[in-house]
């Protein structure tokens, strides 16, 4: 399970799952799937025919433990520039039982190198008469989503 920081969110659930693990690699079986619950990932059935120990590279040297590869397509990046919180995993036998939890004080996490800035910002006045008394038209035209007290 990998446990996501506060700041990172999945943009669409069902597609998230439907897309989930592509480009795998060193896994036992490629039809991995993936469910989300909060800001959580359970990825399942990575082993589901094969221990680790029959994983091998394109030399065919054992990968025993192997480095797991995959995609997961389809995160929010955080909206600050801040640095987020860590990521966290848990590995889990067949039976559910914890075998390993991965956290680490720093890290990984994540910082997005700015903000996204407007795409056009213009106005429009009623006169362009100086020292005239008018109205100007302001218009921002975003490149990210806004929310509640921005």
């Amino acid at each position: 399970m990998i446990e996501m920081p506060d700041e990172i969110t999945i943009y669409s659930k069902r597609d998230f799952e439907r897309d989930c693990g592509e480009n795998v690699s060193n896994f036992t079986y490629t039809g991995i799937e993936c469910k989300t619950r909060d800001n959580k990932i359970w990825i399942m059935n990575g082993f589901k025919n094969d221990p680790t120990n029959n994983v091998t590279n394109e030399e065919n040297d054992e990968l025993d433990p192997p480095h797991l590869q995959f995609d997961l397509v389809g995160f929010r990046n955080p909206r600050s520039i801040e640095t987020s919180g860590n990521w966290n995993v848990t590995i889990f036998d067949k039976f559910n039982d914890e075998l390993y939890y991965w956290q680490y004080e720093f890290g990984p996490n994540v910082t997005m190198s700015g903000a996204a800035t407007p795409r056009r910002i213009y106005f429009d006045r009623d006169s362009e008469v100086n020292g005239a008394i008018t109205r100007y038209n302001m218009t921002v035209q975003t490149t990210n989503y806004l929310q509640d007290e921005d």
